[in-house]
């Protein structure tokens, strides 16, 4: 087995586990390990990404506003808690068009605040940034001017990029024929993406994706003679199979030119569900490149040398850091479009939103609409790895998991919000709140109170406990009593004060109830039996609801705790809950299939902080 891919699907069809295994590019015959879980909200946008890699855990989290405009990013680098970098964005200019946004480190120092203009037309007409770095006191001790400034046609087509960084300028230049395909990419008087000085390229087209490409003279050379025979040669060439659209996961191999020879070098590739160029080999088999990806379609790990332009989604990645979709480019450092939608309203009513915030899943092959088409091959105990999308495969296909179904959902933990009320909240009027009449001397154990029930009509949602005993709101919009006395007979209850359906229920000896009202389930199903298992471990928890003190807290019980290879560090309780009893307090290394990382969620349905609560597993 050279490479070997895992995925889960959610039942809507979003890509919520990737699993990589991969044979070391330093170490032949030792393999790395690379894990990737998500989270979505409602609107099926990317929320949260836990990347696990050789024994690192990161965390990237993101909010987005009601136009599904990215407002702000938080990175938790190394997974002790602390987010290390937070962007936050801004789109105050109006149509959704990125105005500015800042990247604060962990002690709260601007690393980099990048502005941007437009044109009438919506196109990005200039970027201004101003990077830092810092000393440990937090001194600044560097600081770098970026300003970058974008031509278009009347077309609305990037014709020209001026890169400048700290005063040394870069020029790029690209031409298009009527479909709009990118036939000259002039980088002349620039560098290319491997750094060197930059050449002028021509490009040739079959259909509507590239097939090779030339050194812009030789090409006049070759046509000019009619042939393309002799010392006139492409410098490289695609062989294409089948795609996912646009080229996605379509190119089998490329042959290279080598230089001072007639030779050429294949280097084959290799792709995730959502056609990224992960790896390359050689005609022996070798690994000579392999990238790792992360959301937005930057690598966070590469090794070796990849002269090959298709990265992310099998597109052109320029030295600008644009990824040339086809119709539009994508600004791999904000994931927006620099352009309007040419195609309109097709994706929604935001024209620059990168496939409405879910890249892991969906991926949009000409720059025009969002398409999906993961990588649903049949279950298999084999490795193995895809190579050329779907038209050839080495060792077998790669195993893919689609969550969801029919299957019995194992229970979670629930969590309850907890409020004393005063004496007389619990004040009960009449028995059998379904007009059922007892029989002689039946017990009668199921009533109403005059404290409201928010959720009337579900069964066990709000409970009550008094000294006489604790009551659950019932499916009828009553209450059944679940500990403690009986409340009496309907021709005989009880009027010694402590329940009865005629008297008041008698309150706890401090004078006061207590409410439990429940906020949430956490942990349901089969695929999180161990974070679910840790909980049960600790038990029932009592404390109170501490955002702001959730960061210190996680930092805090995450020191001196050793890293387990694939596993993930599983806090219970949850960081956001400050615990009364800190020796309730655990961290255990689980799998990370197994941490969905209900994290966020809770922090989104807690109630205000100081609010005490209950967990109860």
């Amino acid at each position: 087995m050279m490479y070997r891919q895992d995925y889960a699907w959610d039942k809507a069809g979003n890509l919520i586990y990737q699993k990589e295994q991969i044979e070391d590019f330093a170490t032949p015959g030792t393999f790395r390990t690379r894990t990737v879980f998500n989270e979505y909200d409602n609107l099926y946008r990317l929320q949260a990404e836990t990347i696990g890699d050789a024994g690192a855990v990161s965390l990237t989290e993101y909010d987005y506003d009601d136009a599904n405009n990215r407002t702000d990013r938080r990175k938790d680098t190394d997974g002790d808690g602390t987010d290390d970098e937070v962007a936050t964005y801004d789109y105050t200019g109006g149509w959704n068009q990125l105005q500015y946004y800042t990247e604060e480190d962990a002690n709260g120092n601007v690393l980099r605040a990048v502005n941007f203009l437009y044109d009438a037309n919506g196109n990005r007409s200039e970027r201004n940034a101003i990077l830092k770095t810092y000393n440990p006191d937090n001194s600044v001790a560097s600081t770098t001017t970026e300003n970058d400034v974008y031509s278009w046609d009347k077309e609305n087509r990037l014709t020209g990029v001026i890169d400048d960084i700290g005063g040394s300028s870069n020029t790029y230049t690209y031409a298009y024929d009527y479909r709009t395909r990118r036939i000259v990419r002039d980088e002349s008087a620039g560098v290319d993406n491997q750094g060197n000085p930059g050449v002028s390229t021509s490009l040739v087209f079959s259909g509507g994706t590239s097939t090779q490409e030339w050194e812009s003279s030789q090409l006049g050379t070759a046509a000019t003679a009619g042939n393309i025979s002799g010392s006139a040669r492409p410098d490289v060439t695609f062989v294409r199979g089948s795609d996912w659209g646009g080229g996605v996961g379509g190119v089998l191999y490329s042959l290279r030119a080598d230089v001072g020879t007639t030779n050429y070098s294949a280097g084959f590739n290799f792709y995730n569900s959502r056609g990224d160029v992960i790896a390359k080999t050689d005609d022996t088999g070798a690994f000579t490149w392999q990238g790792e990806y992360q959301a937005d379609g930057t690598r966070t790990h590469e090794v070796g040398e990849n002269k090959d332009r298709q990265r992310g989604n099998t597109k052109d990645e320029d030295p600008t850091g644009l990824l040339c979709e086809g119709f539009r480019y994508r600004d791999l450092e904000t994931m927006t479009w620099l352009s309007k939608d040419p195609a309109g309203f097709v994706d929604g009513p935001n024209l620059y939103c990168y496939v409405n915030q879910n890249p892991w899943t969906k991926f949009d092959p000409l720059g025009l609409t969002t398409g999906f088409e993961p990588m649903l091959l049949p279950l298999t105990g084999g490795g193995g790895a895809t190579a050329g999308g779907g038209a050839a495969a080495l060792g077998g296909p790669a195993t893919v998991l689609v969550v969801g179904g029919a299957a019995a959902v194992a229970i979670g933990y629930k969590i309850y919000e907890v409020s004393q009320q005063p004496p007389g909240s619990f004040d009960s009027s009449k028995p059998c709140m379904t007009g059922y009449t007892p029989k002689e001397s039946e017990s009668v154990d199921h009533f109403a109170m005059t404290q409201d029930i928010a959720n009337s009509g579900k069964s066990g949602e709000v409970s009550v406990h008094t000294e006489a005993g604790s009551y659950e709101s019932n499916e009828d919009g009553g209450w059944t009593q679940t500990s403690g006395d009986n409340i009496g007979t309907a021709e005989s209850p009880r009027t010694d004060g402590r329940s009865s359906p005629e008297g008041s229920v008698k309150d706890n000896a401090d004078g006061n109830g207590q409410k439990r009202e429940k906020i949430g389930k956490f942990l349901e199903g089969d695929d999180v039996a161990e974070a679910r298992d840790h909980a049960k471990e600790v038990g029932r928890v009592t404390g109170v609801v501490d955002r702001a003190g959730a960061k210190a807290r996680r930092k805090e019980r995450m020191k001196n705790r050793t890293t387990v290879p694939e596993k993930d560090r599983d806090e219970f309780p949850p960081a956001t809950i400050k615990p009364d009893d800190p020796s309730k307090i655990s961290v255990k290394p689980i799998d990370r299939s197994h941490n969905r990382r209900s994290g966020r969620r809770l922090r989104d349905e807690l109630p205000p902080d100081g609010t005490p609560v209950e967990i109860d597993p």
